[in-house]
């Protein structure tokens, strides 16, 4: 999957944040289901804005307190997605390379052309 990293700093600046999640959770959905479609993705921001990725047996939790996605919101425009793959890969979640951008732009080893 791809990522225009233009539109994304446009959209981490301008977008509220709960608006902002949705697009995230979304780019995350679309990018586990390219790696394998049995990856569900749940969330819930009742408290801070949580993520739960369920791959059969196996479930992985990211959290981040509203302060943090704020914080990160406005940081840099993959921050956000960042945090929450990293917090995913510790528990185990095998984060894959070469489906196409998105995840080399999240996780900050994107080199470009």
């Amino acid at each position: 999957m791809n990522a225009s990293g233009m539109l994304r700093g446009y959209a981490s600046k301008a977008m509220p944040n709960d608006a902002f999640f949705n697009h995230v959770t979304t780019t995350m959905e679309k990018q586990l289901k390219q790696w394998n479609p049995d990856y569900e993705l749940l969330v819930n921001t009742s408290d801070d804005y949580r993520i739960v990725v369920l791959q059969n047996e196996k479930r992985y939790t990211a959290t981040l307190s509203a302060e943090e996605w704020a914080t990160l919101q406005q940081t840099a425009p993959f921050s956000v997605d960042r945090a929450i793959w990293q917090q995913l890969q510790e528990q185990g979640l095998e984060v894959k390379l070469g489906f196409g951008d998105y995840i080399e732009k999240a996780m900050g080893t994107f080199k470009g052309i």
